[in-house]
């Protein structure tokens, strides 16, 4: 199902969770992070979730090898912006990396509906890497800069921020809407 991870339900405290290994056989912290902030939910939405990240880490771990391993966060957020499109059109895609993964990594068959629920996942994830990655900057000022090295930017910039659309946005949206 995946090429770089394995993705395995394992039980934690008593409690079922999911476990994501890597391509060198180790579990993947920050996933085992996400799916132990998702302990609470049902049973369905920790499995769909997890499933629906291991798939994203899977592409993102392809995009990686193109750029052997050093990706600049602009790639990354090109990457993730690709993502949906790697997902819905695979090989017919218009942007030329989602189309150059799909034909290394293709994505199954996949509906505008089931876009929701994985971007759902993705927002999840991203969403709590980043509350991570401010408590550890939080941390780092507490006991002194010189032990961690931390980037002091967001790493997708706007995220979980809003703002009013300007008109052409909205008009530009309203064109291109499906």
């Amino acid at each position: 199902m995946y090429r770089h991870v394995t993705l395995l339900e394992h039980h934690q405290r008593g409690a079922a969770s999911w476990l994501l290994l890597g391509p060198n056989g180790q579990p993947i912290g920050a996933f085992s992070a996400f799916a132990y902030s998702l302990r609470n939910h049902a049973k369905n939405t920790l499995k769909s979730y997890c499933r629906h990240l291991a798939e994203f880490l899977d592409y993102l771990i392809e995009v990686s090898m193109i750029y052997e391993g050093k990706m600049t966060k602009l790639q990354l957020t090109e990457a993730v912006e690709a993502y949906g499109e790697y997902l819905l059109l695979g090989q017919d895609a218009r942007n030329s990396l989602a189309r150059f993964i799909a034909s290394r990594l293709p994505p199954g068959i996949n509906s505008s509906a089931s876009l929701g629920p994985k971007n759902a996942a993705i927002r999840k994830f991203l969403g709590l890497s980043e509350h991570i990655r401010k408590e550890m900057i939080e941390l780092a000022q507490w006991g002194g800069k010189e032990n961690i090295l931390l980037d002091e930017s967001s790493l997708l910039s706007g995220l979980g921020q809003r703002r009013e659309l300007r008109l052409f946005e909205v008009r530009a949206m309203q064109m291109n809407s499906m």
